[in-house]
This record gives C-alpha cells, sequence and structure tokens, in this order.
C-alpha cells in the first residue's frame, strides 16, 4: 500500500519526526502537522487514508479531528495516541470510530507499522466492499428495468396480435415489433401459403448494411421456405445470425435476423419468444378464415349459403343505385338430391 496519504499530527517535534522519517521510509507520503489547526488545515486541502493524531493537540483535540474525520470523510481510518493513560478517553475514541488507540509510552515501531499496514487494509475492504454493493445494486436496477422492458415487450406482442389481423398486419405487426425490440442490422419475414393474401414478406435493414448484404440475406431466407429446408442455411450475411422456420399447417413462416455484434442469450430467447407469438397469430388467422368459411358456405356443398347471397345482393343493390346501373338476378336451384 505504498503511497498512500497520511497526516500525522503530534506537537511533539522530536516523535513527529522520528514517525514521519520511518512511515515515509515504508512508503507511505506523510503530511506533519504540529497542531489542531495545521491538521485541519491539510483535511481541507486533501483526503487521507489514515491520520496518527495525538490526542492533546493544541488547538484542535485529537477527539475534534476525528469526529470531523468522520463526519467528511468517514472512509479516513483514525489512529490516537497519547502520553497519558486514560480509559475514559480510549472508549470515547473507539465509539466516535477509531481505528485503535495507542499509549506514547508503549509505542515501538514495529508495532505501529503491523498496526498501520492493518488499518489500510481495513480501509480497502471496506471501500471494496462498497464497490461491490454498489455494483449488485446497479446489477439489480439493470435486471429490474431489463425485465421491465421485456414485459412491456412482451405486452406489446399481445396487444398486437390479440386483435383480428389481417395476413398483411401480422407480418409488419411482428417485423415492426423486434425491429423496435431487438438492435438488429437485418430483419426479415415471409409467409407462404395457399390462402389468396400469400405469399407476404417483410424487411428492414439499417442504412449502413450494403444492398449487397441485404440481397443475399433476402435470397437466404427465400430459401427457407422450400419444403426440405429443415436446417438454417450455410450462409452467413452478418456475423452473427438468427434463423427460424415454423410450420403451421399448410402456412410456413421463415424468419431471420442478423448483426456484427454477439447476440446475447437473453436476444436470441427474445427473438424465438417473437416467433413462437407469430405462430400462434398464425394459427389464429387460419382458425378466423375456417370460421368465416363456414359462416358463409354450405356445409355440404361448400357452396356459398343465403348469408353471404344477402351481402352480395345488398351490395350489389347499392353499387346499382350508386352508379344507376341495370342489375338482372338469375335464381339457379342445383339443390336436387
Amino acid at each position: 500500500m505504498a503511497g498512500e496519504k497520511i497526516l500525522l499530527a503530534d506537537d511533539d517535534n522530536s516523535l513527529r519526526e522520528t514517525l514521519q522519517e520511518f512511515l515515509a521510509g515504508q512508503g507511505y507520503a506523510v503530511t506533519p502537522a504540529a497542531d489542531g489547526h495545521e491538521a485541519m488545515a491539510a483535511m481541507k486541502e486533501q483526503e487521507f487514508a489514515l491520520a496518527l493524531l495525538d490526542l492533546m493537540l493544541p488547538g484542535y483535540s485529537g477527539l475534534d479531528l476525528l469526529f470531523l474525520f468522520k463526519a467528511h470523510t468517514p472512509d479516513t481510518e483514525v489512529i490516537l495516541f497519547t502520553g497519558h493513560a486514560g480509559l475514559e478517553s480510549a472508549v470515547q475514541a473507539l465509539r466516535l470510530g477509531a481505528y485503535d488507540y495507542l499509549l506514547k509510552a508503549d509505542l515501538r515501531l514495529a508495532d505501529l507499522k503491523t498496526l498501520v499496514s492493518r488499518a489500510l487494509e481495513r480501509r480497502h475492504l471496506a471501500l471494496e466492499n462498497r464497490e461491490l454493493v454498489e455494483n449488485i445494486s446497479k446489477a439489480q436496477e439493470e435486471l429490474v428495468s431489463r425485465r421491465a422492458r421485456e414485459l412491456t415487450q412482451v405486452r406489446q406482442i399481445a396487444e398486437t396480435l390479440a386483435g383480428p389481423l389481417t395476413w398483411d398486419q401480422l407480418v409488419r405487426g411482428l417485423v415492426n415489433l423486434i425491429w423496435d425490440s431487438l438492435p438488429l442490422e437485418l430483419l426479415g419475414l415471409q409467409l407462404q401459403g395457399p390462402e389468396a393474401e400469400l405469399p407476404l414478406s417483410a424487411f428492414r435493414r439499417r442504412p449502413d448494411v450494403p444492398e449487397a448484404t441485404d440481397q443475399t440475406f433476402q435470397n437466404l431466407l427465400q430459401g427457407q421456405l422450400a419444403p426440405d429446408s429443415a436446417a438454417p442455411p450455410a450462409g452467413t450475411p452478418l456475423p452473427a445470425m438468427l434463423w427460424e422456420r415454423l410450420q403451421v399447417g399448410n402456412v410456413t413462416l421463415a424468419a431471420g435476423a442478423g448483426r456484427h455484434e454477439p447476440l446475447s442469450p437473453e436476444e436470441t430467447e427474445l427473438f424465438r419468444i417473437f416467433i413462437l407469438q407469430g405462430e400462434a397469430g398464425i394459427k389464429n388467422l387460419v382458425l378466423f378464415d375456417q370460421v368465416k368459411s363456414m359462416a358463409i358456405r354450405d356445409a355440404l356443398t361448400g357452396l356459398y349459403n343465403y348469408g353471404y347471397f344477402k351481402e352480395a345482393l345488398h351490395y350489389e343493390i347499392e353499387k346499382s343505385r350508386r352508379y344507376k346501373v341495370p342489375l338482372s338476378l338469375l335464381f339457379l336451384d342445383i339443390d336436387d338430391f
């Protein structure tokens, strides 16, 4: 612990000079003070790791200085020494936070060396413990903040996918959620299936990503839609890539994302959660299309039913009135079994 700053305050010139020379020889930066006023001035100029204070200093006593040290620089360790033994003053010094209390008559340099070393070691441990506690507290705050962000993202997913969506709204909404939630440079999502609105795709890229890299990425993602593409693509448009492929009935979802920096396990898991929520959205849309079809088609023949006929007829009549065009209606009875 060489180089630590020590304040040495004693009105005994001979003892002060001896201790200063000894401590300086141990590698410490020693500031001497002949009375309480000089010690007070030194305290205001700099912070000390350790203070060696005579109890009976002129001006300000050692106890006065001890109180000020603990009030303004509580990390400074203080050792008091005196030429007169007194149990009351020793107890008071320790109660105020002194590291130790010594008698000048019993003072030996070897013992002082050990005592100073131990006092500074305690100070270092206290500082390290405080830093550790602060780091733990900061980590906890960051964890709480991250969990709050994740909950917000999950809520946004639920809000986006909760209402009735079209296939286009599902694709673009999911891409927007992922892009806003993860720091990515490339992102793409494609849907392919027998539905009339499919295939659909949506892509995002950061402006500094070259077009050639983006095109390579889109080609690789397109290849994921092939029926035999169970494994992730072999290409790597960017150093860190994520690929997902899901099959929901006849609908195939392929998603990819990438950036230069490695993706953390939490980011990878969040990307996976988004895609799984997209899978749930696809299932809902497929089910919605089935229900809608059942509502307007006859279960036996598969032809449009009376409900659809009423809607279509109302639409055609309104169009005829609005545009003043003739309307003809032909009934064919094919339900003859």
